[in-house]
């Protein structure tokens, strides 16, 4: 009987279908790569196009999990949604340098950045909840994010806070943060089944981006 590490070994990797690109045409901007990156893999029909890894560094270590982006604004800020209460709000206002990351297997395409969280405004996080479904709207209202719940307590609260919200459409939840991470780093990724995969990395510093292919 093979190994758990034979067993890996034959899975394969790289096998999305990649389209072409060529690094040297790569823009001085990285916001512009980014957003055809992402118009790619939604136009290619990739799934969960929008789940990106966010890494945090709390009082008792490093943290990461998978999220969903919300938007990218025009200075090139990614846009994320949480409670206050929730551990990645904790841990950024510990720590607002964090980490992101996204792969697209089907295009096998990857980006990773780094860069630094803020929390937007009060007025543009109520209006990212009031986006929201009112389903996912009476999930937040009925809290307790990452403690410990009885399921039966849980419908109960989450059907109150549906009750609520069909009598005040515009209630807005005050623990509700839209938080916004300004990229300082990047790394395009684009993989090669023969292991020749490419990579362009920008760097930011007081004159502005720069970028380069670097070694696979």
């Amino acid at each position: 009987m093979p190994t758990l590490r034979e067993r890996l070994r034959a899975v394969p990797s790289v096998t999305g279908s990649a389209p072409v690109f060529d690094p040297a045409s790569a823009p001085d901007d990285p916001r512009l790569l980014l957003l055809d990156w992402l118009d790619d893999a939604l136009d290619a029909g990739v799934l969960e196009p929008l789940a990106i890894t966010l890494a945090t560094m709390g009082a008792d270590g490093a943290d990461a999990r998978v999220l969903m982006l919300k938007d990218v604004t025009a200075s090139g800020e990614l846009e994320i949604a949480t409670t206050a209460e929730a551990a990645k709000s904790r841990q950024l206002e510990l720590e607002p340098r964090c980490a992101v990351s996204v792969y697209w297997r089907e295009r096998a395409r990857a980006i990773r950045m780094r860069g630094v969280a803020h929390r937007a405004s009060a007025a543009d996080a109520a209006a990212d909840f009031l986006a929201r479904s009112p389903h996912s709207r009476a999930l937040v209202l009925a809290g307790r994010q990452g403690e410990p719940i009885d399921p039966a307590e849980r419908a109960h609260a989450v059907a109150e806070a549906e009750e609520r919200i069909a009598r005040e459409p515009g209630l807005i939840a005050e623990n509700w943060v839209l938080w916004r991470v300004d990229p300082t780093a990047y790394e395009f990724w684009q993989g090669d089944a023969g292991r020749d995969h490419i990579r362009v990395r920008y760097e930011k510093d007081d004159a502005g981006w720069r970028h380069e292919r670097v070694g696979a």
